[in-house]
């Protein structure tokens, strides 16, 4: 099993910080509890289960003794299930190096002049239910942020459609019904871009005769 320690942060033994639970008389069954049937007393399906899977854990519940530095207050930290232990009461994490705020609706990667645990050996598998919920609750925030982008980009694009097709028909509505000239049309509809340029047809039968461009913008 790979083992990595250092650093300045640890899980706690108990729950500290963060969102409070409410408490129950009645213990909340979990699939953990069928595991232990099993013939290697359920490591393998735990592991089939929980291996991947991501946990948020609040900065007091990570740092020893709950010494949280002042401006990581509200910071939770992302870990994802390497494996779970034999027993099947302990987990080995690992910090996959982003964070969310409380408040937030992006991840972000941790500084990287703070030094984590990148990897956790003896993370409480009572609290796995909690810590994914609040994962999944917040990866639902972040994914509804890129998706009213992604919908507000949309909504742009096809606003600039419709606007240049009102153009289009505006402009063929003063050429064809009002009888306008097209240098008329572009006068009124648009602003000239630059200064005017000459130049003289080289080729063909109107060789040696000079033209006029124009360009246009918005």
């Amino acid at each position: 099993m790979k083992t990595k320690t250092a650093g300045t942060k640890r899980r706690s033994n108990g729950r500290k910080g963060g969102a409070s639970a409410k408490t129950s008389k009645k213990t909340k069954p979990t699939t953990m509890n069928t595991f232990f049937k099993e013939a290697d007393g359920g490591l393998r399906s735990a592991n089939i289960l929980h291996q991947g899977k991501r946990v948020l854990l609040s900065a007091k519940s990570v740092y020893k003794n709950g010494k949280v530095p002042k401006e990581e207050e509200g910071y939770l930290f992302q870990y994802h299930v390497e494996e779970v232990n034999e027993g099947l009461h302990t987990a080995t994490i690992e910090y996959d190096g982003k964070f969310i705020r409380e408040d937030g609706d992006t991840f972000e990667n941790y500084p990287e002049e703070n030094e984590v645990d990148t990897v956790m050996e003896d993370y409480r598998m009572a609290l796995f239910d909690e810590d994914h919920d609040q994962y999944n609750t917040y990866l639902a925030r972040v994914n509804a942020k890129k998706n009213d982008a992604i919908e507000a980009e949309k909504k742009d694009e096809e606003n600039k459609k419709k606007s240049a097709l009102d153009d289009i028909t505006d402009i063929e509505e003063k050429i064809v019904n009002e009888k306008m000239k097209a240098c008329d049309v572009l006068e009124s509809e648009f602003q000239p871009s630059g200064a005017l340029t000459r130049r003289t047809i080289q080729k063909g039968v109107n060789a040696g005769k000079e033209i006029i461009n124009q360009e246009w913008g918005e």
